[in-house]
């Protein structure tokens, strides 16, 4: 047969890095344009193209975290700080965003003694490995 399925077309490694970094240029619009959500979304579409960077990261974990998805965002400048441990700009966030949950577990202890705690505030804290 002559028709041949379209699905046959395979990008090449340089095209697949090339539309990552879009996704990554994008996303970082979308931040400055403070579209938190889409911006969350547009650099996973980076992640999952294999754009991995601890900037990448950095600025995903801003943008999850400005969206209100805090876990995710810890989770995010968690993985920026394995690529980058030296990266001042994404400890500083890092450190912001786990002090901000720090600041909230010591006052539902101060209020719940006897462990009656609000899991509200304990399921934002969790951060899976």
């Amino acid at each position: 047969m002559f028709i041949e399925n379209a699905h046959s077309y395979k990008p090449s490694a340089e095209i697949r890095k090339v539309i990552s970094e879009v996704y990554a240029g994008l996303a970082s619009k979308l931040l400055e344009n403070k579209q938190y959500e889409l911006s969350a979304e547009y650099f996973q579409m980076a992640e999952n193209s294999g754009f991995i960077s601890s900037e990448v990261y950095n600025d995903h974990g801003v943008a999850l975290a400005l969206a209100s998805r805090s876990k995710e965002a810890v989770f995010k400048l968690a993985q920026a700080l394995e690529l980058d441990p030296k990266n001042l700009k994404t400890k500083d966030n890092y450190e912001k965003l786990t002090k901000k949950y720090s600041t909230n577990l010591k006052k539902v202890f101060k209020t719940a003694p006897h462990f009656d705690i609000e899991m509200s505030l304990l399921k934002d804290f969790y951060v899976a490995a």
